[in-house]
């Protein structure tokens, strides 16, 4: 199809640019890799981002029917937190944002939107967020492998 053509040129001109945005960020290559647009990449000092060979990666517009308002957003690491994503996944416009630990099996495969968030960011109550605004709970998200998700918002278990 002329449209996957012309989608894999632009990937291939982007190439040098995204990969030294991820070189930039201290975030290893992986072979097979397919990114499709300028992911934003988030990661504090001295944490590690585990990103799996095979990864797929679309942020630009075309290269998904459902039109996403925002780009790609590969897990920041919080403090001591090492995300890990498997091999061969792939992720449409897809948001990670790790404060306790986000394990992502092999050949999963995330689309529409989703965010995967292990914390609620604020207390849930009015006066848990009164007393400190900041201090949200965190619990661990494993997704095994094999896993196809759609559009969902995760807190914290296991899938």
């Amino acid at each position: 199809m002329p449209w996957r053509a012309s989608l894999e040129l632009r990937r291939r001109l982007a190439w040098p640019l995204v990969r030294a945005q991820f070189a930039w960020h201290g975030v290893d290559w992986g072979r097979r890799w397919k990114i499709f647009g300028r992911p934003i990449i988030q990661r504090h000092c001295g944490r590690r981002i585990a990103l799996g060979d095979g990864l797929t990666l679309r942020s630009w517009p075309r290269s998904t029917p459902l039109r996403p308002p925002r780009r790609q957003c590969p897990p920041p690491a919080a403090r001591g937190v090492v995300p890990e994503l498997g091999e061969d996944c792939g992720f449409t416009r897809t948001t990670l944002v790790a404060a306790d630990r986000i394990t992502i099996g092999d050949r999963v495969l995330v689309g529409g939107n989703a965010s995967i968030v292990d914390f609620d960011f604020h207390p849930q109550t009015p006066e848990g967020r009164a007393e400190a605004i900041n201090a949200g709970a965190a619990a661990p998200i494993v997704i095994a492998d094999d896993v196809f998700d759609g559009y969902a918002r995760h807190e914290g278990g296991h899938w």
